[in-house]
């Protein structure tokens, strides 16, 4: 078989070792230059209580907290910084702050709030409080 296949099996990795694997890692590194709209993998790893060391680009600006949920990059220095202090970071706060910005229960309270605003779009518009 080619080697694709068997990279991209479904049974490869399930979701349960792939947490457990990333729950276990010092970190998780992100070195980007693309400006990325979201960057899942970092939130991910949170979720998990894994800290991430990024770019300073996108997304990340968002969803890595500097010093707090991870270290946001800019030259490699900094990465090597990164590396040497998250071992400091509190796993089980960034799991827990994690929950709370990214959770299927937050993001339905997000999208709500979203949909409830729209609602408002044909009410007195911008004078709408």
């Amino acid at each position: 078989s080619d080697w694709s296949s068997d990279v991209c099996s479904s049974d490869l990795v399930s979701r349960e070792k792939r947490n457990e694997w990333m729950g276990r890692a010092a970190a998780i590194i992100a070195p980007t230059q693309y400006i990325e709209p979201f960057g899942s993998v970092v939130v991910e790893a949170a979720l998990t209580g894994t800290p991430a060391i990024t770019t300073d680009f996108g997304a990340f600006t968002e969803t890595v907290e500097q010093g707090v949920t991870g270290f946001r990059c800019n030259v490699l220095g900094d990465f090597v910084r990164a590396a040497e202090h998250v071992k400091f970071l509190n796993p089980g706060m960034i799991r827990a702050r994690a929950c709370v910005k990214y959770s299927l229960d937050s993001a339905t309270i997000a999208y709500r709030d979203y949909f409830n605003r729209l609602m408002t779009l044909w009410d007195a518009g911008w004078n709408t409080l």
